[in-house]
């Protein structure tokens, strides 16, 4: 049920809460809970796979509400999704790391000592249900299961060079990812994607995130110069360094809480609660066009500087989810398209991801 609309779940989970007290207690412990653990007989061999297992595998053995459901595969390889109403992807990121470099410290054979302490046996949750939340269940699993088949999630790895290399020429990496992602985008459609990437707060008490609007007329501009041959390589060197600045530029602001995408989102929800008509700025079409009310064509993240790639569905049906972890001799991404959508395809942005890394290499390296 977690994985249908939310809108239905919270009914009939309202619904499983006043019919049984059971039903009550038991959602009480799993919501509770600091972790799902759940044990898939799925074998995913490489980070593509196990990032699409993850994603929309299966819907059995998942608490899509919960804030860390911990999937361990049948191959060995573990993987989460994660809810983001408590906590960001960072804190759920470090939590990976953390248990990928105790794996890699101890290898395959446990060396810690086990605690002598009690631990209770497993028990059985049972609910009590009826043939409305009976139907609802089987109703649900085909929403999984149709939007499961229709999304495709890939995960290569770019080996040629990676933060060292960026680092050399005293560049920012993410800055510089978001503008590679700009042109991979570009050279495929002819023009911008309007672009979410995810800014942290964690400077603040209580600090969550900002968003920081990449797709810039500077970073454009060079687009534009990059695809046009008669643009002399110095021209398109200069452009490059400008769409680098203003992306640092728009970072720092939002980080110092000077973005308004959340400041106008919370405007929305206090309209949407006080029953105040929305201002007109939300039904704009230039507001949706340019990303506004989550509908970014690129819904992009830096994953951090560790080898634990993470993944997400499109915001919009013709956009892409795209991570990207940054490690010092390699960049590892992943990305999203949805299979019915003629427009994307996640092959060819990664390969067009690729194309734009080494001619940014090769723009760097022109004196």
């Amino acid at each position: 049920m977690t994985a249908e609309d939310r809108t239905k779940w919270a009914k009939i989970r309202e619904k499983m809460m006043a019919m049984d007290a059971v039903n009550a207690h038991n959602l009480a412990i799993i919501e509770q809970s600091m972790l799902v653990l759940a044990f898939d007989d799925a074998s995913p061999k490489n980070h593509g796979e196990n990032l699409y297992e993850t994603l929309a595998g299966s819907a059995h053995n998942r608490w899509f509400d919960h804030i860390s459901t911990m999937v361990a595969f049948k191959s060995g390889l573990l993987c989460a999704n994660y809810e983001h109403s408590s906590a960001e992807a960072l804190v759920h990121g470090y939590t990976g790391y953390f248990i990928s470099s105790q794996l890699q410290r101890n290898g395959p054979k446990w060396k810690g000592s086990v605690p002598d302490r009690l631990v209770p046996p497993p028990e059985e949750l049972v609910f009590t249900i009826d043939d409305e939340i009976r139907a609802a269940v089987v109703q649900a699993e085909k929403t999984f299961l149709n939007q499961a088949s229709d999304i495709e999630v890939i995960c290569p790895n770019f080996t040629d060079y990676g933060k060292k290399f960026i680092r050399s020429f005293k560049l920012h990496p993410d800055s510089y990812m978001q503008t590679v992602l700009q042109l991979a985008y570009f050279r495929i459609h002819g023009k911008p994607a309007p672009t979410y990437e995810t800014a942290t707060l964690r400077q603040y008490y209580h600090g969550r995130t900002e968003t920081v609007r990449s797709c810039t007329t500077e970073v454009v501009n060079w687009c534009k110069a990059m695809v046009d041959n008669t643009v002399p390589v110095e021209e398109q060197k200069e452009l490059m360094m400008a769409a680098f600045k203003k992306h640092i530029q728009l970072m720092e602001e939002a980080k110092c809480m000077l973005g308004f995408d959340r400041h106008l989102f919370g405007l929305q929800v206090l309209a949407m609660g006080a029953g105040i008509p929305l201002p007109s700025i939300f039904s704009d079409p230039v507001y949706t066009k340019s990303g506004g009310g989550g509908n970014f064509v690129l819904s992009t993240s830096l994953g951090g500087y560790t080898p634990c790639p993470g993944a997400a569905a499109p915001m919009v049906h013709h956009g892409h989810g795209i991570f990207y972890n940054i490690l010092p001799d390699r960049i590892t991404y992943s990305v999203s398209a949805w299979k019915s959508c003629k427009e994307t395809s996640a092959e060819e942005m990664s390969a067009s991801i690729q194309q734009s890394l080494r001619d940014m290499r090769k723009l760097l390296m022109t004196s």
